[in-house]
This record gives structure tokens, sequence and C-alpha cells, in this order.
């Protein structure tokens, strides 16, 4: 982020954001057949058994903001509201115990985040002069920082 706001700044260009969860919902959305009323939910690690998740609907919009969520039976269960969603990230492989249990979940292997799947979302903001505030844009943080002491001596 640093380096895009340097950029944009020093060229004096327009400073765009996409969401990763959201560039991830798009290229899997370019590479699947998708059906009205499917849901998107990317997964990214991490660590232990957690996972960043959004939830977008067949026209990447957001329905469920940027989260992160210890994986369980219990907080993958509203997820059965949906009636039809494709899952997909590097959070999959340890998410998929529980998924399985949800009706009908559809998988979509090695989808990681990349710069291709924001060619149309950015030309779309770009096209809706949608910029970010160079000065103020951060990145989104979903899980907080907590720095520890070291338990070696």
């Amino acid at each position: 982020m640093s380096t895009a706001k340097g950029l944009c700044y020093a060229l004096n260009k327009p400073l765009i954001g996409i969401a990763s969860l959201q560039a991830m919902s798009a290229g899997v959305k370019e590479i699947t057949e998708m059906k009205s009323g499917d849901v998107l939910i990317p997964l990214v690690d991490a660590r232990r058994m957690e996972a960043y998740f959004s939830v977008f609907d067949d026209q990447l919009n957001e329905i469920e903001k940027t989260d992160c969520k210890i994986i369980t039976d219990e907080s993958v269960a509203d997820w059965r509201k949906y009636s039809s969603t494709i899952f997909f990230g590097s959070g999959l492989e340890k998410s998929k115990n529980f998924l399985n249990k949800l009706p009908q979940p559809k998988f979509v292997e090695s989808i990681l985040p990349s710069a291709k799947w924001m060619e149309k979302l950015s030309y779309e903001k770009f096209r809706k002069k949608d910029f970010e505030n160079i000065a103020y844009a951060e990145p989104l943080y979903a899980k907080e920082f907590f720095n520890t002491a070291s338990q070696k001596e």
C-alpha cells in the first residue's frame, strides 16, 4: 500500500483500492459457471484454525463484510442461509471438513490473490472516478495485531 500511495502521489495519479477477497471472487466468477443466486465465499488462511473471509453475491456485491473467524461447525453454520455457496482460497483445505456439512457446497481449488483478477474491478472504479484518498488510504486489517514477548529466555 505504501508503494502504491508513493507512486500515485509522485506521478499525480489516482489511487484505486481493490480488496483481495473481492478480486479472488472476480477470478472465480470468471473461470466457473455461476448461476443467479450463487454466493462466493473466499477463505484466506489466518493461521491456526482461523480464516479471513467475506461473502459476495453473483454480481460481486459484498453481502458480509470482511472478517476473521475460527472455523468450526458452529461458526460456518450461519452460511446455511445461502442456498448455493462456492468456497475457495488458501483457507479452503483446513475448512473443508466443516464446509462439507453445509448443503451442497462447491469448491474451487488453487485460487489465490492475483492482480490479473483486478482488471475489470479497477476499470469500473476508474470509470466511476471511485478513487481512494492518497493521504488516508490504509489496508484493511480484519484481525487485531497482538505483539507478544518471546517465551524463550
